[in-house]
């Protein structure tokens, strides 16, 4: 397999490139202040850090924890004053992490970071965002599809990347109908795609966006998991860091997924103030409809992103390994990653 940058194994950023949304940067910057009348003095504020975080695209609803953690003032009573950036390019953030040489997080996709090790970028993931797969297969309720088996003689509709490819041959070999079914390049326009006839069912959608967008759109969907068509799951969203900031400046990210940490807890446990100090810096969703799509996603990503009994940002090195194997297995990358190199848990929320 010929070099080329990461590419995002499961989900496309792209999925949100048709909305009109600001390359919004928000800079966090409170100061400490402890004024306790009289004479007393406050007390000297704290040393405030500066860090760029690159997200993995445009602001949309998984970025509401962070979005939380900024407006009430977390990062900054972590001493931390956060950059929020979206990149000019998908394959940014991975770069811009591995080789800055300033205070520099991103986030990603877990399969990139595999793609990296076996590249040579010196990239590891932090902590998981996500816990699981959003990408899915996706079929209008009308058509009856609940299984890939159904597909046979069928149109799918994919982005046609390599990651598609395998996932896809993975799914149908698993179902029984190699072969057998259409597949179609709609190039990331998956809802116009199904909505219009022009493919049976959909791969590479979100099941937490496109998903409301065919709902509002009047119909109903019927969702395939793709970890139960023998494509290992895993964590959609991944923290990612340099190891020589992980190996300079652990204090530094420690205190961010601290306060990540607590504006993941406010999202899941106040979701609705959380979507609304979100849209307060996000006003490019400017209609009742986007805003709608904003909440109802963050909703469906409250479990995916803090499943039960699951610490927020955990990961674990089995789930790390089969991904690893499986890539390596599909000639994703060309040859197998130690598990070891991918991910760190000294980072906890």
């Amino acid at each position: 397999m010929t070099s080329a940058p990461p590419f995002r194994f499961a989900g496309n950023s792209d999925l949100i490139r048709r909305k009109r949304i600001l390359a919004l940067t928000v800079i966090v910057m409170v100061a400490f202040s402890a004024g306790c009348g009289g004479s007393q003095a406050s007390p000297p504020a704290p040393h405030i850090e500066h860090l760029t975080l690159w997200l993995d695209y445009t602001p949309w609803g998984v970025h509401v924890p962070i979005y939380a953690a900024e407006a009430l003032g977390y990062f900054a009573r972590n001493g931390l004053s956060v950059s929020i950036r979206p990149p000019a390019n998908v394959t940014d953030p991975l770069k811009l992490v591995a080789y800055s040489k300033r205070n520099t997080l991103a986030i990603g996709y877990m399969s990139d970071v595999v793609t990296a090790e076996s590249q040579g970028i010196p990239v590891v993931s932090v902590a998981a965002l996500v816990q699981h797969h959003l990408n899915c297969i996706m079929t209008l309720k009308r058509s009856g599809i609940t299984s890939p088996r159904q597909l046979a003689g069928k149109r799918i509709g994919a982005a046609e990347t390599p990651a598609d490819t395998v996932i896809l041959n993975t799914v149908f070999k698993k179902a029984g109908v190699s072969g057998r079914v259409q597949r179609v390049n709609v190039n990331y326009d998956y809802v116009p795609a199904l909505l219009q006839g022009r493919v049976d069912a959909i791969e590479g959608a979100y099941q937490v966006w496109e998903r409301i967008e065919i709902q509002q759109a009047g119909q109903r969907v019927n969702v395939i998991q793709l970890q139960k068509w023998g494509v290992p799951d895993e964590y959609e969203l991944v923290l990612l860091a340099s190891r020589s900031m992980i190996n300079a400046q652990p204090q530094l990210i420690r205190r961010f997924m601290r306060a990540l940490g607590e504006g993941e807890t406010y999202a899941v446990t106040h979701p609705a103030g959380a979507v609304s100090l979100f849209l307060k810096l996000n006003r490019s969703y400017d209609t009742a409809k986007e805003r709608t799509l904003v909440q109802r996603s963050w909703r469906l990503l409250i479990p995916f992103v803090k499943p039960p009994s699951v610490r927020f940002g955990s990961q674990s090195a089995t789930r790390w390994h089969r991904l690893a194997v499986w890539m390596y297995r599909q000639h994703l990358v060309r040859h197998l990653v130690p598990t070891a190199s991918l991910f760190t848990e000294k980072f906890p929320a």
